[in-house]
């Protein structure tokens, strides 16, 4: 029954994006961190769930397919462990909306929905015992053009401190190569021009 209340609630939060809130119409295609109403946050917190892992997004007729990936960094690059999964043939109604991407921990599995698609959770691999874990989200609206692979969350775990990072460390894994942590892990969504084959 819990877990067919937190379906509902989640497909709400999927499908009423901003409800009751008068939004600023953006053309082109985008992605960025959920915006939501007070009615939402509540429901989120009472959920137990992060407004972080929750985005907005919008598509023009270009983009044909999105996919979703979960990286490790291994030796200075990074390492699929995960094709999440990936939507093409869009209907209109689905071309703008939010999705949410949740976890605890990335090696204990990411759930992802988005119109109308639900993907995972799957366990990724181990965390390491005993570590302090920092976490990273998209904090600001991207642009998409073209295909593009955008960075959602990066988490990062260490013995130590964590020094300051952002998702777009992503584009220089070996500059996180050279802290020496003993675990960093990325989810990533692509927006492509080309249909899934």
């Amino acid at each position: 029954m819990k877990k067919l209340a937190l379906g509902l609630a989640l497909a709400l939060f999927l499908v009423l994006p901003g409800c009751g809130e008068k939004k600023e119409e953006t053309a082109g295609s985008y992605i960025a961190p959920a915006v939501f109403t007070a009615e939402e946050q509540e429901l989120l917190r009472l959920l137990g769930k992060k407004e972080n892992q929750f985005f907005d997004f919008q598509m023009d007729e270009s983009i044909q397919s999105v996919t979703f990936r979960v990286y490790r960094l291994e030796e200075g690059a990074w390492t699929l462990v995960s094709d999440g999964g990936g939507l093409s043939g869009f209907l209109e109604n689905s071309r703008q909306g939010r999705m949410a991407v949740l976890f605890d921990t990335i090696p204990d599995g990411v759930e992802i929905a988005m119109s109308g698609s639900r993907f995972g959770p799957n366990p990724l691999g181990e965390k390491p015992a005993g570590a302090a874990a920092g976490l990273m989200t998209l904090d600001k609206k991207r642009e998409i053009e073209g295909t593009t692979e955008i960075p959602l969350a990066l988490q990062i775990f260490a013995e130590n401190a964590i020094r300051a990072h952002d998702v777009e460390d992503f584009a220089h894994p070996e500059e996180l190569a050279k802290e020496n942590y003993l675990a960093v892990y990325a989810i990533t969504v692509e927006f492509s021009t080309e249909p899934l084959s």
